[in-house]
């Protein structure tokens, strides 16, 4: 049985909110106030290594470990390092001629560890390969659901594979998807065609492509490294939202013989099985939900320029686990839904819960 990783509760947070705050104002006002006396030549180092190594570091214990993905901490070291070049003057920073390769090491060493998991999966691939062509005709009409079974027939679960079949999963609706189209033979419900979800996603692009185009030019005079990380970094955002309008388009809600399957995009999904829905209600409540019913509900509907409120509020006997990007994963009680076709909706699915 997979392990379930425990909730962050509010003691850490604050503790880590607090040990944070303290470092990078204590940090910030050495640089910024005038104190009285010049910044000792050593005091680059020592600011270094509290962004680089102590925050990270909290942030593992606090917040990561146990609970989250290790690929959180890469993102944690990349703020630490834009902090660290935004608050250290140019004069302190030219006095550690390393700087600027300190980011490439420390994304060196994460991607040395990918590679050795990568290699684990390259030398499973037959066995993988194998799952994955016999789960074409018998398994899940999904491709990266097909995926993660495969991967995790051959290798134990743990945070790097659901890393690479992230990534899998985003490069190959991004890119790869185009062509194909929706084959199921269960009952299947779109959530996105009455919806603008999909010319949403299609701004955001345009927006990030202009603004990469004339942003990186910019700063490229500035600050190189910081121009490419940036550059980098929208055209993953590019990738990223191109393949969730293709999950979106190619994922419809499904009720299967047992269980609903529900995934929206590439972010979320969730598996219901019928005898674990306690009732299915006509939503009636807020349009913004209080944050301690927001964190034990799914929201089954995709983004929209003008939100509306679910159709329906579905009810748990027992909360289920909910599964996220890259591993992320929280425990729900209920689910809101809208679909595009609310009426077929509710009449397929109390069908399935009474046979």
């Amino acid at each position: 049985m997979e392990k379930q990783y425990s909730p962050l509760s509010r003691k850490k947070l604050i503790w880590f909110l607090t040990l944070t705050s303290l470092i990078l104002l204590s940090n910030t006002a050495v640089y910024h106030i005038d104190i009285g006396f010049s910044v000792p030549e050593g005091m680059v180092y020592g600011s270094l290594f509290d962004l680089l190594l102590i925050i990270p570091l909290l942030t593992y214990f606090l917040i990561i470990r146990k609970r989250y993905s290790f690929k959180v901490l890469s993102f944690v070291i990349a703020a630490g390092y834009l902090f660290a070049w935004w608050m250290i003057p140019n004069e302190h920073l030219r006095a550690v001629p390393f700087f600027k390769y300190i980011i490439f090491i420390g994304e060196g060493v994460f991607i040395l560890l990918e590679l050795y998991i990568g290699f684990k999966i390259v030398s499973k691939f037959p066995s993988i390969y194998r799952h994955w062509k016999a789960a074409k005709t018998t398994g899940h009409p999904y491709w990266h659901e097909r995926l993660e079974r495969a991967v995790h027939t051959s290798l134990k679960p743990n945070f790097m594979t659901k890393v690479y079949i992230s990534e899998f999963t985003l490069f190959h609706y991004s890119l790869f998807s185009w062509k194909k189209k929706t084959a199921t033979d269960v009952p299947s419900f779109t959530l996105h065609e009455k919806t603008s979800v999909i010319a949403f996603y299609v701004m955001l692009i345009h927006a990030i492509a202009i603004e990469t185009i004339g942003f990186h030019y910019f700063l490229h005079d500035f600050n190189p490294v910081l121009s490419w990380i940036l550059l980098i970094l929208n055209i993953y955002s590019i990738i990223f939202f191109l393949a969730e309008i293709q999950a979106i388009r190619l994922c419809p809600l499904l009720l299967e013989k047992q269980h609903m399957f529900i995934q929206v995009g590439i972010l979320k999904k969730i598996k219901v099985p019928y005898h674990s829905i306690k009732s299915i209600e006509v939503y009636n409540g807020p349009e913004k939900l209080p944050k301690d019913i927001e964190k034990v509900t799914f929201i089954a509907m995709v983004p929209d320029m003008l939100q509306e409120k679910p159709q329906f509020e579905i009810h748990l006997e027992e909360p289920l686990q909910a599964n996220y990007l890259y591993g992320f994963k929280k425990k729900v009680e209920q689910i809101h839904i809208r679909v595009d076709n609310p009426n077929a909706f509710i009449e397929a699915l109390q069908k399935k819960r009474s046979d």
